[in-house]
């Protein structure tokens, strides 16, 4: 959900009942935004999804423009902390490469960072779902490049 913090969303989101198998927990910009508890939202969640019998998959944050989001590196932390202690996949976002020109805005992935940050979430989906491996094809690899 766009603008969504796990902190806010909690609360919603352990009493949704849940059907994937592989459900991918993409939080922790907006909760650093704001300054949000957002270990004890994220491991709920975490813990949720385990309950429910499903594969929980943490992304990490997203890198952002200097000074848009001054608490991003810790609550990056804390998103490789909750993976670790529960023995979930952590797509590690913050080791995408990064440049701030590829941001839509002091926030925001532009496209081309986008790509790489999917990237990055397929390999950590093929290691929850190694016999998937492969079976993505992102729309830059499949469009020709034009003059």
């Amino acid at each position: 959900m766009s603008g969504d913090s796990a902190y806010r969303h909690v609360q919603q989101f352990l009493r949704f009942p849940l059907s994937s198998r592989i459900v991918v927990l993409q939080y922790g910009i907006n909760d650093a935004g704001q300054g949000y508890a957002y270990e004890p939202a994220l491991a709920a969640m975490v813990d949720h999804v385990i309950a429910e019998g499903r594969v929980p998959l943490i992304t990490g944050l997203s890198r952002v423009r200097e000074g848009a989001v001054p608490r991003r590196d810790a609550y990056d932390a804390i998103a490789r902390h909750v993976a670790q202690s529960r023995q979930v996949v952590f797509a590690d976002w913050g080791a995408v490469p990064f440049d701030p020109a590829d941001m839509a805005d002091p926030v925001h992935p532009g496209p081309r960072y986008a790509e790489r940050l999917t990237r990055q979430l397929a390999q950590a989906l093929d290691r929850v779902a190694p016999e998937c491996a492969g079976g993505v094809t992102l729309l830059h690899d499949s469009v020709p490049a034009s003059n």
